[in-house]
C-alpha cells in the first residue's frame, strides 16, 4: 500500500469514525468493530480490496459471516441515525441556550435573597420583557 493510498484509507475511516461518534454506535459496538467497519467502508471508497485481510481476520467461514454481518449492521445503524445529526450552528445554538440556563441557575443558588423574592424578579423581568415586545408591535 503506497503512503497515498494509505492516507486516503485515513481519510475516509476518520469520517466514518467521527460519523460514528455522534450516534449511539461506541455504545452498541465495540471500538475494534467500528474502526474495522471504517476501514472496510473506506477501502470501498477508495477501490482497494482488503477482503485478504478480512479473511485472514477471520479464516472460518462461519466467522468471516458474522464479521461481514456486524460490518453491515454499523454501516447501516450510522446511515440511519445520519439523518438525525445537528448541524454545527445549531450545536452552538443549544450550547448557547444551555449555557444561559446554567448561567440562570447560579444566580438563582446566589445568596442573599430568599426564594420568593428571586421568583418575584423573574416574573418581573419576564413582564418587562412581554411589555417591550408589545410595544414593538404596536
Amino acid at each position: 500500500l503506497s503512503s497515498e493510498s494509505s492516507e486516503c484509507l485515513k481519510k475516509h475511516a476518520l469520517s466514518f469514525i467521527n460519523d460514528a461518534i455522534l450516534t449511539d454506535a461506541t455504545l452498541l459496538y465495540s471500538p475494534s468493530q467500528i474502526a474495522l467497519s471504517a476501514l472496510v467502508y473506506s477501502s470501498e471508497q477508495n477501490k482497494i480490496d482488503i477482503g485478504g485481510y478480512l479473511k485472514s481476520l477471520a479464516p472460518e467461514n462461519s466467522i468471516y459471516n458474522k464479521l461481514l454481518a456486524t460490518i453491515t449492521k454499523i454501516r447501516q445503524h450510522l446511515q440511519l441515525n445520519y439523518k438525525f445529526q445537528i448541524s454545527s450552528s445549531k450545536l452552538k445554538e443549544l450550547e448557547a441556550k444551555c449555557t444561559a440556563i446554567v448561567k440562570s441557575l447560579e444566580s438563582d443558588n446566589d445568596e442573599g435573597s430568599s426564594a420568593d423574592e428571586k421568583q418575584g424578579e423573574r416574573i418581573s423581568k419576564r413582564r418587562k420583557t412581554v411589555d417591550e415586545m408589545e410595544t414593538e408591535i404596536s
